[in-house]
């Protein structure tokens, strides 16, 4: 069965209390840290993957943080970020604040 190979993301609306599976990951992987863009399109997330011979036969280690961003909505291409690193790493996207959005708003407004 693929689903028993496959990672699933999730989130959760803390308004609603509504969780929703937001990506499939065709292969079980071990992700240890997502974000999602703020129109909820893209996914960007990292993991952690185990047992890699490259790496252990160059001296850096078994253990490897990789870093990806996929398409989610609609759920599409997953680009590796080739950022490849022995030390843990994150990706996450910022999100502009209350007061920027209201400057852009106001900036466009005058144009």
């Amino acid at each position: 069965n693929a689903e028993e190979n496959a990672t699933f993301v999730g989130m959760k609306e803390y308004s609603s209390g509504v969780t929703s599976v937001v990506y499939e990951h065709p292969l079980a992987i071990d992700i240890v840290g997502a974000s999602i863009n703020p129109e909820r399109s893209l996914l960007a997330f990292t993991e952690l993957a185990s047992g890699l011979r490259e790496y252990s036969e160059a001296g850096i280690g078994d253990k490897i943080y990789r870093s990806y961003v996929a398409e989610i909505h609609p759920q599409g291409r997953c680009f590796s970020l080739h950022i490849d690193r022995a030390e843990f790493q994150r990706v996450q996207f910022v999100y502009p604040t209350v007061a920027a959005k209201e400057s852009r708003k106001e900036a466009r407004s005058e144009e």
